[in-house]
């Protein structure tokens, strides 16, 4: 099989749900024959002290360069920073990461067949393919953000820097061998601005950690919840998700026996808090981030999942796959027009609620609270399809058959 090198900004012991997410696909890919090894950083998104002594991590090159053991895949953490924030700082991070690991990618023991590049940042996709040039290799950058797209649909403003990503993009495109994306949407995009292979392939979830749960259970019962209607939102606290509605939804909902629970973390997560306090509503409660664990046991103790976007474009959020997973039903508040919003609703996932209509959002919550059978139906619809298409071993096998076809030729039924 073929020797296969991973460059992305985030990798175990970093506990942010695409480095568990990157981390399955790496593990169903050695399962089927490749030799794998990885690039990534020092842990500094979450990091929580149980998973950095089941993985720790050993200075290989003073202290630049530090090299872990995953499950026998020889790791190389790139040292960054150990916080992340504002747009300048995860500037400098990108900058720290770029520059040593293109010191470092040129050393024997990344030697490889192919590297695949994951993104963010979007600039991630001009490393990958000359790490690979320096062993030889073929080059795939997956991308599971597009990052123009998302910019320029919140900083409308400031259209010159998403000008700047695309400029970016589309010398990643040039210079990979393929591309792979989520879902149809930003293929399709991509497909219209340059001439390289794109195939598309969805992210994926552990299915040995989400799995359907009893609904009440120790976890739901230690916090008072088995006998009330636990709505969560669980993920990141970013630029692109949309949590004004919670407030007047909450409030709308108070006759209701419910208990909102936002669980996460990330740049927003500060005005999240001061939001819930101003609000003062016991039925409200936003915490911080959460072990992988414990998020798992939030989405098996909700009766309905959130996920809130504001803008879509160019994103497509792997907790739809968790709640799926859990065999949980969603409500989708964002643009309904967009890959994520038509696989809820052609598959009856759950309720999809355009931006903006927060009536609707109360109603979809209300709806949701009286029709349990309704719910049930969604979330078997949610783990049918996760098995079908969604499952570690399902997308891996995509990846097998790319990397395959790459190493052939660099030209492929996409």
């Amino acid at each position: 099989m073929s020797r296969i090198l991973i460059y992305s900004l985030v990798f175990p012991p970093d506990q942010v749900s695409n480095a568990h997410v990157l981390a399955s696909i790496v593990e169903e890919l050695r399962s089927l024959g490749h030799e794998i090894s990885v690039l990534t950083t020092t842990p500094h998104y979450q990091t929580l002290s149980e998973s950095s002594a089941k993985q720790p991590m050993s200075p290989y090159i003073g202290q630049w360069v530090f090299k872990s053991d995953f499950d026998g895949i020889p790791c190389y953490h790139i040292k960054v920073p150990a916080t992340k924030g504002e747009f300048f700082k995860r500037i400098l991070t990108a900058v720290i990461f770029h520059s040593r690991s293109l010191w470092f990618g040129k050393r024997k023991e990344l030697d490889c067949d192919i590297v695949l590049t994951v993104s963010t940042p979007p600039t991630i996709g001009l490393i990958g393919p000359l790490i690979a040039k320096f062993h030889k290799a073929k080059s795939v950058f997956i991308i599971w953000d597009l990052s123009s797209e998302n910019f320029l649909a919140s900083n409308k403003k400031r259209s010159w820097m998403a000008w700047i990503l695309r400029c970016i993009e589309a010398i990643s495109y040039r210079w990979n061998d393929a591309i792979v994306s989520l879902s149809p949407t930003p293929v399709k995009l991509i497909r219209s601005r340059c001439r390289c292979c794109v195939a598309e392939i969805p992210t994926t979830v552990d299915v040995d950690l989400y799995f359907p749960r009893p609904r009440n259970n120790d976890f739901s019962g230690n916090y008072g919840w088995n006998d009330q209607f636990l709505i969560s939102y669980v993920g990141n606290y970013g630029l692109f998700q949309d949590f004004s509605p919670l407030p007047k939804v909450v409030s709308a909902c108070s006759d209701l026996d419910v208990k909102f629970i936002c669980a996460g973390g990330g740049l927003r997560y500060e005005e999240l808090v001061r939001d819930a306090k101003k609000l003062n509503n016991p039925k409200w409660e936003v915490w911080g981030y959460q072990p992988i664990e414990a998020t798992a046991m939030i989405n098996a103790s909700s009766d309905l999942c959130l996920i809130l976007l504001d803008k879509a474009n160019g994103s497509f959020p792997s907790k739809l796959y968790t709640i799926m997973a859990s065999g949980r039903p969603v409500l989708y508040y964002g643009p309904c027009e967009t890959d994520i919003g038509r696989l809820i609703r052609e598959n009856d996932l759950g309720w999809t609620v355009e931006t903006g209509d927060v009536d609707g959002f109360i109603e979809a919550v209300r709806e949701a609270y009286v029709d349990s059978e309704r719910r049930e139906q969604m979330g078997r619809n949610g783990l049918k399809l996760v098995e079908e298409r969604y499952s570690s071993y399902v997308v891996a096998r995509k990846y097998h058959e790319l990397i395959q076809k790459v190493l052939v030729t660099n030209k492929f039924a996409s």
